[in-house]
């Protein structure tokens, strides 16, 4: 009796070790989720601009008179036009995108241009199976943040997918 009460204790022992070890292994590491270094209890910037996006422009976010631009702390959010193209497989599969950047205030219309274009060209090599699912999607934003981050040098931070259809 008393060889299994130690043997239940040290598998309990490891299983607990375990979590923990995992837990801590998976612990978040995107900035806008964690304190500040300083140890305040505020959180990176970038939290504010997605409060200002999804409140529908409060304070912090405003559209301007022609509705293209929203102003925000750090830049501005300028729709993309719609791209529509068939996906490589499987190629009877068209998707439509409608996208929006946040950038800095010096983004020519050529650079938006060339993102446009470039997540135009990106499009026509995914295959669905890349984009299925909620993985699937938060790689395919990931993948157009980083390119549109690449092709602008920086001046765009960010790229918001407002619709995206799949036929």
């Amino acid at each position: 009796m008393l060889v299994h009460a130690l043997v239940f204790l040290l598998i309990t022992a490891i299983a607990s070790g375990a979590g923990f070890g995992a837990g801590m292994f998976l612990k978040p590491k995107n900035a806008a989720m964690a304190p500040a270094a300083d140890g305040s209890k505020e959180t990176a910037k970038g939290k504010n601009n997605d409060q200002a996006m999804t409140e529908g422009g409060n304070d912090e976010a405003g559209k301007s008179e022609d509705g293209d631009e929203m102003e925000l702390a750090t830049g501005y959010a300028k729709p993309l036009a719609p791209i529509l193209t068939n996906l490589a497989s499987p190629e009877d599969v068209w998707v439509r995108m409608e996208l929006a950047i946040v950038g800095e205030e010096g983004v020519t219309d050529e650079l938006l241009e060339q993102v446009h274009q470039d997540m135009l060209a990106y499009m026509r090599t995914v295959k669905l199976h890349h984009v299925d699912g909620p993985s699937g999607f938060i790689n395919l934003k990931a993948e157009l943040d980083e390119r549109a981050a690449i092709r602008s040098e920086g001046k765009i931070s960010k790229v918001l997918i407002r619709t995206i259809l799949f036929e």
